[in-house]
């Protein structure tokens, strides 16, 4: 099904705004 993808790409996007985070401190 999609879910599965839908999973991973929230996945990604929050790894992207830890990431965006760890920069900022």
């Amino acid at each position: 099904t999609d879910d599965g993808a839908l999973q991973i790409e929230l996945s990604f996007d929050n790894a992207d705004e830890a990431v965006l985070t760890a920069r900022r401190e």
